[in-house]
């Protein structure tokens, strides 16, 4: 990682850090400051939600290393709505996720102050495990292992606690059918409810290797997840003139993290247990042994006011996309107060098409 690190971290022009309360973009801020005495300015993005709001833990950061923190407060009052028809125009596709859509928000800070690089933690969670649902994989992998019952009993004692998505509670989700995969399209037939044209996507996936873990993990780094992210962060990086680094990407990081065997990746309750480990001395413990994963993400009523009547009678207004999606459904779903996970991801799907087919 810091051979890695201090690749990317070559330049003749100012470079910034995206920082998250994660501990990925912490660890590369940390190993920046400690290992290469880098002047870091990182740059955050900052949620009221307390579903996505990570202010504690970037902050243990900032004050651990000291470095310069500049921070993007999301507001649903703000033109978002303007910042998204532009960027869709840019993109010439819809936004793929709100991720991207508040990632352009940390470029633009990044520019106004200057910096022409950037680097993020994309991909640790695909190296070294990250997700919830890493867990239940594991827990398939070390099913006939001697240490089974002591694995079972870490997840359910430290991130049961934690998972929301109802699939991953189960901790025998794969046991009986290893090619479960109707979480990815969770609440989809929910969705075809409000199509007016019937739809259907079958999953698909390659196979790389026996492990269960490590290969839905090369399926998101390689097809699923990364490739997505990269491709919406380039772009958004493009359009602030910004060059986007991602120091987890790196050939003989994967090669060797993928030669040690699956087993390890999680322990004592913690995915990424071998970065969090790597990290020790490094990044402060606050952030390297907090459990819970909050990702880079935010909430929908963030960005968005849907107690705004100009706002709604946009979302409603005459378009292409009703010709797909029954108008009156939309209309009735846009006026709860709160949306779990899956939906938000739909409404902002929903707003993305309409802009794009405008």
């Amino acid at each position: 990682m810091k051979k890695s690190l201090k690749l990317r971290l070559r330049s003749d022009v100012p470079l910034a850090f995206c920082l998250s309360g994660g501990v990925d973009s912490a660890s590369l801020v940390s190993l920046a400051a400690k290992e290469f005495n880098y002047d870091v300015s990182s740059f955050s993005i900052i949620d009221s939600d307390k579903r996505y709001d990570e202010y504690e833990n970037i902050m243990s950061t900032v004050n651990d290393i000291g470095c310069k923190s500049y921070k993007v407060k999301l507001d649903s009052k703000a033109d978002n709505i303007s910042r998204l028809e532009n960027l869709v125009k840019y993109h010439d596709a819809p936004v793929a996720t709100i991720s991207y859509f508040v990632h352009s928000m940390l470029s633009e800070a990044i520019a106004s102050k200057g910096f022409k690089i950037s680097i993020s933690g994309t991909a640790a969670d695909e190296i070294f495990t990250g997700y919830y649902d890493h867990f239940n994989l594991h827990l398939y992998n070390v099913r006939n292992d001697k240490d089974f019952e002591s694995y079972l009993n870490d997840w359910k004692k430290f991130p049961l606690k934690y998972i929301r998505h109802p699939y991953f509670k189960k901790h025998d989700l794969y046991f009986n059918n290893p090619m479960l995969r109707e979480h990815i399209y969770l609440n989809s037939n929910k969705f075809l409810e409000y199509l007016n044209i019937p739809f259907k996507e079958n999953f698909t996936e390659s196979n790389y290797t026996s492990s269960l873990l490590r290969n839905r993990m090369i399926n998101e780094l390689f097809h699923e997840v990364v490739r997505v992210i990269l491709h919406e962060d380039d772009l958004n990086s493009m359009y602030y003139s910004l060059e986007n680094r991602s120091p987890f990407l790196d050939k003989e990081l994967f090669e060797f993290v993928y030669s040690i065997p699956s087993k390890l990746l999680i322990k004592n309750g913690y995915a990424k247990y071998l970065l969090r480990e790597s990290m020790a001395g490094v990044l402060n413990d606050k952030v390297r042994l907090d459990r819970e994963k909050k990702g880079f993400n935010a909430s929908i009523n963030s960005i968005i006011d849907f107690n705004n009547k100009n706002h709604i009678e946009y979302l409603l207004d005459d378009s292409k996309v009703f010709d797909f999606v029954n108008k009156e459904k939309i209309e009735t779903l846009l006026k709860r107060k709160e949306y779990s996970n899956s939906f938000k991801k739909f409404i902002f799907n929903f707003i993305n098409v309409k802009i794009f087919l405008s």
